[in-house]
């Protein structure tokens, strides 16, 4: 028998904290037990009606009079944080324990959080068994329940101590947290030394009625369970009486349930109101106030009050809104009925147990409308009435009256025979662990279809989720006996006999409905169906894949972010996403929720995904066919058994080299996707780590880094998201290039030192890697640093800097002599706001912060156009991850600037360089001003990162938090560049105008020997008591340095009449002459003198910004 170990509903928690001797309101700080919290005053944060921002612990409204408890993560609150539940397991050994819970979420942040349950028995260590982690992108679907049912993989011993424990953590993204939470917690587990308690539930109570009362308490479970060894009780709530048992009945050692599953115990009263015959005949027992009702086994009941030791099958109570009622054993409360005490209390759907007070409905004083129901167990000898009681040899009902045309079966609650064909076996336990999710999909018989387009012709068989007593499979002609129910929002047929009356009579496929995709509020029609989708299908994302198996597909081809393609505009975003909706569906796996450790990461269709091998997005299916299923609150295909899906992977094939851009000479932008040396504790700057968490997952990492480098084949990157810091021995960047030059067996790349050890205060920095064998650098770096550009929008925000800060470098092409200043940048992300209400999103598709990022964009144009880094030169590179897709603010102010965006100018407006929820667009950029565009000669994104599931990543674990990966499947290449970041890289050829001109050879102020070579070179002494100077070959210019009030003397011993000239700066000549065939020049003040070796004639000398003598 299944013995209950705790439950919790927490309707009578209030958010008033823990303690010891709880006061109403509060929880009990023996069992609870909070970390990650500030102080006390985060554990008691009172009850929450709706979203919240201050960390803590809440109560939160789920439904009227229905609470949760809800955890809010904020700042350092609750990032790590655990919530632990000790429990005593009691006198007897257990086997088979389940903690079931609902998980509650509110995904409205751009931030993934995770909250795992683990469990430890008796101080060992914790074995994680449920992780669950919340989407990066945020949705609007309010509080979400996911429930959960986990099994404890160990037997325990009497008298064991079980500690449960969630922790969370932030996982993914920025700024505000996820709210997550629990509601409806129950543990129970099967007593080894007892036999099995069947299921059995307390499905209906009546105690008041109009005028005299009818009472009664109808139970219902499997059919023929035994009753034995098991009591009801009643126990009285009021203040000052709480805890006494007013009414006991014990039932006999021969009690069952009927053949129907039910059992009546009723007041002669309620059998004449109702015409019905109770298996049990009352007196009038039952109390008109609160109460707590239970079934519970007999051998736990001491005396006339309860004790806490009651071993507790099933529970529910009735309130009557008095102050000071307690209620016990955990049960769901109903009730108050408005200011009175409830008629009684029903199930909506018979036997269906989350333990929580939704599960039922509150019956009718006079039964109008007629919600009270009581059934008498049929097969018992006395009852009868009711309903039930079929076989499954009773005529059969069809699907299409059981699926009705509305969203809920007209037949809910209802026992009926169905005889369909199987078109999708998802049993558990017959052999196929990879589709598993309780039961299977059958689908009418062409001859017995309505013709109703409204009406589905598919309905779902629900076994639960032990192994299957009867195997079916896809094809069979099958005949169920069940009741209709509508499990979590699909219609289902729970079934309790199967009957395979011809194997194999059909091909599933022939059922198949071929239509094309129908709008999100249509696809209730073709719930369960088996359909053929008669229109291409294209994979637009896959981020949710690896951890719970759904992808997403669409109609129209890859989906770009509305801001890509259309100006930002609330009322067409709105609209677009709307088609979006309409237009897309998921495609899942054989199975529910999170995969386990270590289990292989599969297609739709079963086949494992190995490098190289499987979907990408982008690429589209043809003639799809799968079966309508609805789950978690969409509809989503589901493949049946044996099928597999024509995927086109010429529609979008994998681009093994960067498209042609017509020049040797490249520049390029690459994010590396938080590449940090620093794994474990804080950066130098302070800052958590980011990216690989072992040496390990960083050796992978910069493995696949080096590909992306090397492939792009070029001669300057920008890099965003590398750890801030620029000293030491194995900093980040310098890690990067070591690696990329250990490659190539050769120095060949060097970095650009930025002058200071950290740029910005922000835990990611950018910065600049270049190939020393084509480029080289001219002067220093410049940085952007200025709080106008950090933090534009200054007192209105929160004082963070926002924006990375900005780096600028001046690069010279040495086989071509031209040079050009590239800037790589980092603006603010749309995720976690400044606190400026101009960040705000404003629905138009921008998202946050875009008044962040317009003004840093301008103040970007004009720092650029000062000539930051002294080149004077005009041509001006932007480069970088700019967060704005191609039709926002800040791209149109830099447009305005004068800059162009160059993969748009090259590839049009299909170009794309990231995806998030299934739509793409470009958030990383070159931009080229006026000057350098017409020295561009193409441009091109390489996308082998945002079309590559995320799961060939560097990541050991999963790709942000557990389930593991498995190691044997393949699914890493350090060798390709794929998947070696979450953006793709801009790549730019450059053919540049050579603006080299002559070299320059400069001395110092005191005696010099410079020696030229051929090159045209402008050779400056810079004064000095001799200076002798050569010009070697080439044309060259000899400039007389002067300093004032001393003798200085310049003797050029190669000058070349024919090719040289002589730059006096100024200075006026007093006098020549020629001694020994050397021409010998005189200055005015200080006795300057010019040397000339060879030269005998003085009109030769070519002079400039001297007297004017030829």
């Amino acid at each position: 028998m299944r013995r209950t170990i705790f439950t919790e509903n927490f309707n009578t928690f209030d958010g008033s904290g823990l303690a010891a001797d709880p006061a109403a309101g509060q929880l009990d700080s023996d069992l609870w037990g909070f970390t990650g919290f500030g102080s006390a005053d985060d554990l008691s944060r009172g009850i929450a009606s709706g979203p919240v921002g201050t960390g803590g612990v809440y109560a939160v409204e789920v439904g009227l009079g229905d609470y949760g408890l809800l955890i809010q993560p904020g700042g350092s609150d609750f990032t790590p944080g655990t919530v632990t539940l000790t429990l005593e397991t009691g006198p007897s050994a257990l086997s088979d324990v389940v903690v079931a819970y609902e998980l509650l979420v509110r995904n409205d942040q751009p931030r993934a959080n995770s909250f795992d349950l683990a469990y430890s028995v008796d101080g060992g260590a914790f074995t994680r068994i449920a992780p669950f982690i919340t989407t990066e992108a945020p949705d609007a679907d309010g509080l979400r329940n996911f429930v959960f049912n986990v099994t404890i993989p160990q037997d325990i011993a009497a008298g064991s101590t079980l500690v449960l424990q969630w922790t969370g953590d932030d996982v993914r993204g920025g700024g505000a947290r996820d709210e997550v939470g629990l509601d409806n917690i129950r543990v129970d587990g099967l007593e080894t030394d007892a036999p099995p308690a069947p299921g059995i539930v307390i499905n209906e109570v009546l105690a008041s009625t109009t005028g005299a009362d009818s009472e009664y308490i109808e139970l219902y479970g499997t059919p023929g369970a035994s009753l034995a060894g098991l009591s009801l009780i009643e126990v009285e709530a009021a203040d000052g009486l709480a805890g006494a048992i007013d009414f006991r009945f014990d039932f006999a050692d021969d009690a069952v349930l009927g053949d129907n599953g039910f059992l009546l115990l009723a007041n002669a009263m309620a059998q004449a109101t109702y015409g019905v015959t109770a298996n049990v005949t009352l007196d009038d027992s039952l109390e008109n106030s609160a109460v707590t009702y239970a079934l519970v086994r007999t051998d736990s009941l001491s005396g006339d009050d309860v004790t806490g030791a009651e071993t507790v099958i099933d529970t529910v109570a009735s309130d009557d809104g008095a102050a000071g009622n307690t209620f016990y054993f955990g049960a769901p409360v109903v009730g108050p009925d408005g200011t009175f005490f409830p008629a009684g209390l029903g199930r909506i759907t018979d036997g269906l147990d989350t333990d929580s007070a939704s599960d039922f409905r509150i019956l009718s004083f006079g039964n109008d409308p007629a919600v009270n129901t009581p059934t008498a167990g049929t097969g018992l000898g006395g009852g009868g009435g009711g309903g039930g009681g079929g076989t499954i040899d009773d005529p059969a009902t069809l699907i299409s009256a059981i699926q009705g045309t509305g969203d809920d079966s007209p037949l809910v609650g209802q026992q009926v025979v169905v005889e369909a064909i199987v078109t999708g076996d998802f049993q558990n336990g017959d052999g196929d662990p990879t589709r598993d999710l309780g039961g299977f999909f059958v689908m009418e018989e062409l001859a017995d279809r309505d013709g109703d387009a409204a009406s589905s012709e598919g309905l779902w068989i629900y076994e639960g989720f032990a192994p299957t007593a009867m195997d079916v499979s896809g094809g069979d002609l099958v005949r169920l006996l069940g009741t209709v129910t509508e499990r979590f929002g699909k219609t289902t047929l729970e079934v309790t006999e199967i009957r395979v009356v011809t194997p194999g009579a059909v091909d599933p496929a022939s059922l198949a409905v071929e239509t094309a995709l129908p709008d999100a509020d249509a696809r209730e029609a073709l719930e369960n169906m088996l359909v053929t989708i008669s229109e291409p299908l294209t994979f637009t994302e896959s981020f949710d894949y690896e951890n719970f198996g759904v992808a997403t597909l669409s109609t129209d081809g890859p989906v770009y972010q509305y801001t890509q393609q259309n100006a930002p505009d609330a009322a067409g975003n709105a609209a677009y996403q709307d088609q979006i909706r309409d237009r897309t569906i998921l495609i899942e796996d054989g199975l529910d929720g999170r995969r386990d450790d270590f289990d292989p990461i599969l297609q739709p269709d079963g086949t494992p995904f190995t490098f190289g091998d499987g979907v990408r997005m982008g690429q589209s299916v043809d003639d799809l066919t799968g079966i309508v299923d609805f789950s978690f609150g969409e509809y989503r295909l589901r493949l049946p058994e044996d099928e597999s899906f024509d995927l086109n992977p010429a529609t979008n094939p994998p681009e093994g080299a960067p498209q042609d851009v017509g020049s040797s000479y490249k520049a390029a932008s690459l994010n590396v996707l938080n590449y940090f040396t620093t794994l474990s504790g804080r950066t130098d700057i302070g800052a958590s780590p980011r990216g690989a968490d072992s040496a390990e997952e960083l050796a992978r990492q910069t493995d696949k880094l080096v590909s992306a480098i090397l492939g792009m084949d070029a001669d300057v990157i920008g890099l965003t998201e590398i750890e801030n810091d620029f000293a030491g021995d194995s900093f980040a960047l310098q890690t990067l290039v070591n690696a990329l030059n250990d490659e190539l067996d050769e120095d060949v790349w060097a970095y650009v030192d930025p002058g200071r050890q950290f740029v910005g205060d922000d835990a990611i920095a950018v910065a600049f890697i270049y190939d020393t064998t084509t480029t080289r650098t001219v002067g220093g770096a410049a940085i952007l640093d200025d709080a106008s550009f950090l933090d534009p929008l200054g007192p209105l925000t929160s004082g963070d800097s926002y924006n990375r800060a900005a780096l600028a470098q001046t690069f010279e092409d040495i086989d071509g002599g031209g040079i050009f200043t590239a800037s790589i940048n980092h603006l603010k992300s749309k995720g976690s706001l400044t606190g400026a209400d101009a960040d705000t999103d404003q629905g138009d598709g921008a998202g946050n912060n875009n008044a962040t990022r317009a003004a840093a964009a301008q103040q970007l144009a004009d720092w650029l156009a000062t000539d930051p880094t002294g080149s004077g030169d005009a041509d001006r590179l932007i480069l970088g991850d700019l967060n704005a897709y191609a039709m926002e603010e800040p791209l149109q102010v830099l447009e305005a600037a004068g800059y162009s965006n160059l993969a748009a100018v090259y590839e049009g407006d299909d170009v794309y360089s990231y995806r998030f929820s299934g739509q793409i667009g470009t958030l990383d950029y070159a931009l080229a001003n006026g000057a350098l565009l017409d020295q561009v000669t193409g441009a091109t994104t390489w996308n082998i990162n945002s079309d590559t599931p995320v799961f060939f990543d560097y990541n050991l674990d999963g790709t942000f938090v557990p389930p593991l990966r498995p190691l044997d499947q393949g699914l890493f290449d350090g060798g390709d560049p794929a998947r070696s970041s979450d953006h793709d890289p801009v790549i730019v050829g450059l053919d540049l105008d050579d603006d080299s001109g002559p070299l320059v050879l400069m001395g110092t102020t005191g005696a010099d020997r410079l020696n030229g070579t051929d090159a045209d070179e402008i050779v400056m002494g810079l004064g000095g008591p001799l200076d002798v100077v050569t010009g070697g070959g080439g044309a060259d210019t000899f400039v007389f340095g002067d300093l004032e009030g001393a003798r200085d003397t310049l003797r050029i011993l190669d000058f070349d009449t024919d090719a040289d000239m002589l730059d006096l700066a100024g200075a006026d000549i007093a006098s020549t002459r020629v001694l020994g065939g050397n021409l010998l020049i005189q200055l005015e003040d200080d006795r300057d003198t010019i040397f000339l070796a060879g030269i005998s004639d003085f009109g030769a000398v070519q002079i400039v910004d001297g007297l004017g003598l030829a």
